[in-house]
C-alpha cells in the first residue's frame, strides 16, 4: 500500500485528472493502489528533513558503502517512463557516480 496518499484529485474530465488517475493505478493490472490507513504522521516535500521521498539517492550511496556486493537492477517499463521520473533518474545518477554495478532489464514480448 502507499503511505501518504496521492495529491488532491483534480477536476474530473480534464487532462490533469487523466494524468492523476493513471499515476494512482498499477501499470499492469490497472487497479488503484491501496492507501495506507496507519496513523503514522505523513511527511512530504514541504517538510524536507522528515520527508522520505527526497532521500533515495542518499540511500543508494549508504547501501553501496555498507552492503558488500550491492547492485542496482533497473527494470524499464515498455514506455520507458522510468526515465521521466526524477527520483528514478536520481538513483541512476547516484549509482553511476558511486560506481555501483548497474544492470538493465528491458520488457520483452518473447518471454
Amino acid at each position: 500500500s502507499i503511505c501518504g496518499s496521492f495529491p488532491q484529485e483534480p477536476q474530473r474530465y480534464t487532462e490533469e485528472h487523466a494524468v492523476w488517475d493513471v499515476a494512482r493505478r498499477d501499470t499492469v493490472t490497472g487497479d488503484i493502489f491501496p492507501l495506507c490507513d496507519c496513523r503514522e504522521p505523513k511527511y512530504f516535500n514541504d517538510s524536507p528533513d522528515e520527508c522520505e521521498l527526497n532521500k533515495f539517492d542518499r540511500m543508494m550511496a549508504l547501501l553501496h558503502a555498507q552492503v558488500p556486493g550491492f547492485r542496482q537492477l533497473v527494470v524499464v517499463d515498455p514506455e520507458f517512463k522510468v526515465f521521466s521520473r526524477i527520483w528514478c533518474v536520481a538513483e541512476l545518477v547516484e549509482g553511476h557516480f558511486s560506481e555501483i554495478d548497474q544492470r538493465v532489464q528491458l520488457c520483452s514480448s518473447e518471454g
